[in-house]
């Protein structure tokens, strides 16, 4: 897969309130950046559920790590460096979480190749341990990673990233999805919603 690169070999991406970094423990390590095939203007609707606007962001983009980079089975951070973040939305194997820091909203989403044994892991542990009876799913307190492939990301505890940990080099890239966009016309509530959309 070819890309039209924004940024090459960067150690970290800076935004107007804080930077995303790729970490191997204290030590940075290089990506790229491109923007994020998943970049159009998101509708702002009104009470009546009429189209009144729409959000767009000039920093929308994709963190892509070459795996060549990275060592099996070691564990990596996606980090942003300020905010208290949350979690946004969750789609098709992907998560996202988002902070608001000033007249700012900034986000991260990632998309997980073990999502489904994931899933089905923690409906097996729930059924266990009885939390299917009380209507509710639990996660297990670790994974058998033993079955998963290519790359795993792993929602830090804080929401402002994600660790990373590879099986095997079968793909090219870690891909991991960031945008911020200020906040003008519109609530924060629906800037918050147009980064969930982008991310996940």
């Amino acid at each position: 897969m070819d890309h039209d690169w924004i940024f090459k070999d960067i150690d970290e991406l800076v935004t107007p309130v804080g930077a995303f970094r790729v970490l191997d423990g204290g030590r940075r390590v290089p990506f790229s950046v491109v923007k994020n095939p998943f970049d159009y203007p998101s509708e702002v609707y009104d009470k009546a559920r009429n189209v009144i606007g729409t959000i767009t962001s000039d920093t929308n983009y994709r963190i892509v790590i070459p795996i060549s980079r990275l060592e099996i089975g070691k564990d990596y951070m996606v980090r942003f460096s300020a905010g208290e973040w949350r979690s946004n939305c969750s789609g098709e194997h992907t998560t996202c979480a988002c902070t608001v820091i000033g007249d700012w909203v900034v986000g991260i989403g990632a998309y997980d190749w073990n999502d489904d044994e994931k899933e089905e892991q923690c409906w097996k542990y729930s059924a266990q341990k009885g939390y299917l009876d009380k209507g509710f799913v639990k996660e297990p307190p670790e994974y058998d990673e033993s079955d998963f492939a290519k790359y795993s990301v792993f929602v830090m505890d804080d929401y402002n990233g994600y660790l990373i940990r590879l099986y095997d080099k079968t793909e090219k890239y870690v891909y991991i999805e960031v945008a911020w966009v200020k906040i003008e016309r519109y609530s924060a509530d629906e800037y918050e919603g147009a980064l969930g959309v982008w991310l996940c």
